[in-house]
């Protein structure tokens, strides 16, 4: 269905939807003195709706991609046009305000991009669908208080964020301009600030303010998930929020969410002040806080003023609750960007929901840092390993060489250094916070690394290497974690995993192969029906495979390891196949030891 069709059947079928060609409507803050887009007009559509509360929503659909690549932008308008301030902040609506034809929108976020799959061929049914999500989403604003607290909850750092920069900009513009609203100079320095919220080897969040040589009090609030969805309040945004938001205000809010969690605030901010008083020394400017819910951190200022006032004067002997109570409410409280640090938020963000474990506070060893180790340790790092106070470590005698370069994680500004020593500043070069440490020694030098550990990887692929490491593992009693053996069959056709525990009857590394000796038939995942080329060179050989095979092979030691964290972890034997393979193919499975290995199965 081409462009023009299209338009001709929507006015056939939906007389009521106004047909224009417009530019794109203007973004402003304050005034309306921008001039429109003129790049260009794009189709548009305009279509009122009533809602039951006599409000009427004013929809405006543009289309600017007629492959639907993007989806339409939308944008509403209220009337009467102040009833839209009432929601706001609010989710799927923007701060910012946008003028076209002497109107004032707010852009409306109706679908998630990438989520839906349309036939783009009937482009009507595309346009169809996004006004009736569009009139869904904001009825549902503007009648259902419980969907839009709850869907603030979801967004709250999101929101938190909107509403920081907007009071910023709202406070910057009239500061700089000769408006009616006054803007108090001294406090720009609140609104110039971000907090970086981190979290140390003990276990507590540390605060790293931006924008100030000043020191700070801070006050971390953890609610977990433990609180009410609540709408943000107008007030927030508000002409009267110019010089920050009044905290009695900003309490309320926050009594409704999680009494306890105010509760914690206040006793924070007067036992501060009482300190002060007591010591008859000068408080600080502000007190820095954070609430935390569900690992979103919501930060904030709260200007000191009013109390450093009322200390100075002859009121200062009646410091009581009453006084106490009323200063609080008196101060001024600002909203900051934060950006949070911190382990569980990193490193749990994308599994919260999956019910699943994370390595953060366990000790993991990987020894090899080659071709395969390089991938399995920054994929365990990205699942915790190394922070929360927990250790990696990475053992390999090797260096990089340029003929490394092909199927390593590691690129060519590690070229002649230690493999282990590069992948722990890489770790640490790509992620926050991480106890990374790197022994560039030979694994059959420093068994010993292996105690205190939680959990063991073997990635030499080296049959002696791990024949000896497995030996060491049963004959030294002070090692206890498991261990995963993985390697590469042949020139990839498979790749394989070994997980095993002392305290379980298990098949070991030496049950399936013994150095020396080929792979025990009943464990051949290739049942000896393809030899392993080979490249030769100087005093040298090496195995060639595709880089996919290291990355596979990471894969399945990363599943295997999120299974022993669920306590899953069954089959202990896992074998994954290219899809090139087209032999006989070997199951996945809990094998027993066997009955000749020299290891596990001496009486």
């Amino acid at each position: 269905m081409s462009r023009s069709k299209t338009i001709l059947d929507i006015s056939d079928s939906h007389p009521d939807w106004l047909f224009a060609r417009c530019s794109k409507p203007v973004e402003y803050l304050i005034d309306r003195s921008a001039s429109p887009d003129s790049k260009g007009r794009f189709d548009t559509w305009t279509l009122c709706t009533g809602l039951a509360n006599n409000y009427k929503i004013e929809i405006l659909l543009q289309v600017s991609d007629w492959g639907f690549v993007n989806l339409p932008n939308a944008y509403i308008k209220t009337i009467p046009a102040k009833a839209i301030e009432n929601i706001l902040p609010s989710p799927h609506l923007s701060l910012s305000q946008y003028a076209l034809n002497d109107k004032v929108y707010h852009h409306l976020c109706f679908a998630l991009a990438n989520t839906i799959v349309f036939d783009k061929s009937n482009k009507l049914a595309i346009i169809q669908y996004c006004f009736d999500q569009c009139k869904n989403i904001v009825t549902k604003l503007f009648t259902d208080r419980n969907y839009r607290a709850v869907d603030t909850m979801q967004e709250i750092s999101v929101i938190w964020s909107q509403v920081a920069v907007h009071n910023f900009l709202n406070y910057h513009y009239h500061l700089e301009n000769d408006t009616l609203l006054y803007s108090n100079p001294k406090y720009r320095s609140h609104y110039y600030a971000t907090l970086y919220v981190d979290k140390d080897i003990t276990g507590f969040h540390t605060l790293k303010l931006t924008s100030t040589l000043l020191p700070f009090i801070g006050c971390i609030i953890n609610l977990g998930d433990t609180y009410k969805p609540h709408c943000l309040p107008n007030q927030f945004i508000a002409d009267e929020s110019l010089n920050g938001i009044s905290f009695r205000i900003f309490s309320n809010w926050l009594k409704a969410v999680s009494p306890s969690a105010y509760n914690q605030l206040e006793k924070s901010i007067l036992s501060y002040m009482v300190s002060v008083v007591k010591a008859n020394k000068k408080p600080i400017e502000y007190l820095t806080g954070c609430l935390i819910i569900d690992t979103e951190t919501l930060a904030f200022r709260i200007d000191l003023s009013v109390f450093q006032t009322f200390i100075d004067s002859d009121k200062s002997k009646r410091f009581n609750s009453k006084n106490k109570r009323r200063l609080l409410d008196e101060s001024r409280l600002f909203l900051l960007e934060s950006a949070n640090y911190t382990p569980h938020h990193i490193f749990e963000r994308s599994i919260k929901n999956l019910e699943q474990p994370s390595l953060i506070d366990k000790n993991v060893l990987v020894i090899g840092g080659g071709a395969i180790g390089g991938y399995i340790l920054l994929s365990l790092a990205r699942l915790g390993a190394g922070a929360g106070g927990s250790k990696l470590t990475i053992i390999d005698n090797d260096n990089l060489s340029i003929e490394n370069l092909g199927r390593h994680v590691l690129g060519q500004n590690y070229i002649g250094k230690n493999k282990a020593t590069a992948l722990k500043e890489e770790v640490n070069n790509q992620l926050p916070n991480m106890t990374v440490a790197a022994y560039p020694h030979s694994i059959l030098n420093r068994m010993d690394i292996m105690q205190g550990m939680d959990l063991i990887i073997d990635a030499t692929a080296d049959s002696y290497a791990s024949q000896c490491i497995n030996e060491a593992y049963h004959n030294l009693d002070k090692i206890t974690a498991p261990i995963i053996s993985a390697w590469i069959r042949n020139n990839g056709e498979c790749v394989q995993s070994l997980f095993h525990e002392k305290e379980v009857a298990s098949a070991c590394r030496s049950c399936v192969s013994k150095n020396g000796y080929h792979m025990r038939k009943e464990y051949d995942a290739l049942f000896e029906d393809r030899s392993t080329i080979t490249a030769l060179q100087a005093c040298r050989d090496y195995t060639p495979y595709a880089v996919s095979s290291s990355m596979s092979t990471a894969s399945l030691v990363t599943d295997m390891v999120l299974d022993w964290l669920k306590g899953e972890v069954s089959p202990r034997y896992r074998t994954r196949y290219s899809e090139k393979w087209h032999g006989k193919k070997l199951q996945s499975a809990d094998f027993l030891p066997h009955e000749d290995c020299h290891v596990c199965a001496r009486p």
